[in-house]
């Protein structure tokens, strides 16, 4: 029997999309989506989330979040708050989200923020992400929004973040569909590292090493490629990503930093 509330864990990053219920609208007009942000807020306040993305698209939501608490009291708050205010105010009588959510842990925040940025347009309700009033985009512009910029300049600075999101990406990122052909591979290698940084890329500084090795997980460059062009091995990559930290000098286990959480150390 499948699982109908996929778990979320406190501390690490969740994805979680939530559906309405037959497909009917969730927001019939741009006063739904301010108020939803508004139970957002609350919910920052208190459920300590940290969000990192969103985007309040006509038949389903997506939330990209982290919190030291329960992250499933967050997300029943908020669809409670929405469906009790959705329903007074258009006198529905009836649930507005379908049961349970579809969640995930999140092991490369860089590509999902891209991917869920880019919703619009890849449904055909925007050219341009910057140009859609769904999502949190406009974050980057230095709008008020309830987003921890901090938390996404710290996954990347804001012209990384500029450039990733302008680019026309004809393919979907990561997993979320198919992987560019060798000739794409290599164009997003030379846009994303000059030839110099290329040849001598272990010479490079750590930050910037790891800048570029984040930006081609973002264009759904695969482990593979990646180490075929720049000769970077999977540890390496997973090292720049935060999916792991170093082996300790003392000769520790690899510890593996759940996407970005530190490890509590042992008393």
């Amino acid at each position: 029997m499948s699982r109908s509330n996929p778990p979320l864990y406190p501390c690490l990053i969740n994805h979680v999309i939530l559906r309405s219920l037959n497909a009917q609208c969730l927001f019939h007009e741009e006063a739904d989506r301010e108020k939803f942000l508004g139970f957002l807020r609350e919910s920052i306040k208190s459920h300590d989330l940290c969000v990192y993305a969103y985007a309040l698209m006509e038949e389903h939501i997506h939330l990209l979040f982290k919190t030291p608490r329960d992250p499933s009291q967050s997300i029943y708050w908020l669809r409670k708050r929405y469906s009790l205010y959705f329903s007074r105010k258009y006198e529905t009588g009836r649930r507005l989200f379908k049961p349970g959510c579809k969640a995930e842990t999140v092991s490369d925040p860089l590509s999902l923020v891209c991917f869920i940025l880019r919703d619009p347009v890849r449904r055909g309700l925007a050219s341009d992400p910057f140009a859609s009033p769904m999502t949190s985009i406009g974050v980057f512009r230095g709008e008020d929004l309830p987003i921890d910029r901090k938390a996404l300049l710290s996954l990347a600075d804001l012209d990384t973040w500029l450039r990733l999101l302008s680019r026309p990406q004809s393919a979907a990122y990561m997993e979320y569909g198919s992987f560019p052909d060798p000739e794409e591979i290599r164009a997003i290698i030379h846009s994303v590292c000059s030839p110099e940084e290329k040849s001598s890329f272990h010479y490079l500084p750590p930050d910037r090493k790891n800048q570029i090795l984040r930006e081609l997980r973002s264009c759904s460059v695969t482990y593979s490629a990646i180490r075929e062009h720049l000769g970077v091995s999977k540890y390496e990559i997973d090292l720049a990503l935060g999916r792991i930290r170093k082996v300790p000098e003392d000769g520790g286990k690899t510890g593996y930093a759940e996407n970005g959480c530190p490890e509590e150390e042992k008393k």
